[in-house]
């Protein structure tokens, strides 16, 4: 089934709004990297498993859209604004952002059988899960109208520390390195209905575009 996906943005200085980190002191936030592929797709895969993300997808092929992300294929990686936080030596959310160009950039391989955030974040009749989406593969063919902009392209939780807004503080880390880079837009595409995932983006800051 087809989901309808909104364009979400905040524009001006993207650090206003933006609550102080408060998240469980055990969690450690830091710049994540091409090494954190394997942990990236193994907590994107429990992340969306269930919810208006889940595509049914294996481990496999969550690592290989994470490789594919950090190998630019949905856009220049905004390696300051990937911001992964870790706790008891394992990866428990992630904020991962790239520079969407409207379409230019076309990710290599098979559609894997998801329209991620940008394409993952799907639509009704499937209860919305937390989990605030990406921008994958048939995503990045299918948003030929997103604004050139950095984007939120993945941004997820673990199950177990859902409901502590850790999402959120991934989120405004990213935000963060954003404006300290000089940009003063970034966007974030998601499924209609996810309903968690505008609540987060809306306190954020960001708002939604007219269709």
């Amino acid at each position: 089934m087809r989901r309808r996906r909104h364009i979400w943005q905040k524009l001006g200085d993207l650090c206003l709004g933006l609550a102080p980190n408060t998240s469980r002191d055990a969690v450690v936030w830091r710049v994540a990297t091409p090494h954190d592929t394997d942990a990236l797709g193994g907590l994107m895969l429990n992340a969306y498993r269930g919810t208006l993300d889940d595509e049914g997808e294996t481990l496999e092929q969550a690592c290989d859209e994470v490789r594919r992300f950090f190998d630019g294929a949905f856009g220049p990686v905004e390696a300051l604004a990937c911001v992964v936080g870790e706790h008891a030596g394992q990866l428990v959310s992630a904020s991962l952002c790239c520079r969407w160009d409207g379409g230019g950039h076309s990710p290599a391989g098979p559609s894997q059988g998801r329209v991620p955030e940008c394409a993952a974040r799907r639509l009704p009749d499937v209860p919305a899960g937390p989990s605030q989406g990406r921008v994958p593969e048939c995503a990045a063919r299918r948003l030929p109208d997103v604004p050139a902009a950095p984007l939120v392209a993945y941004a997820v939780t673990a199950p177990a520390y859902q409901g502590q807004r850790l999402g959120a503080a991934a989120i405004a880390g990213s935000l963060r390195a954003l404006a300290q880079a000089g940009h003063a837009r970034a966007c974030a595409v998601i499924t209609a209905g996810n309903l968690p995932s505008e609540a987060t983006f809306r306190r954020l800051g960001f708002e939604a575009l007219p269709d």
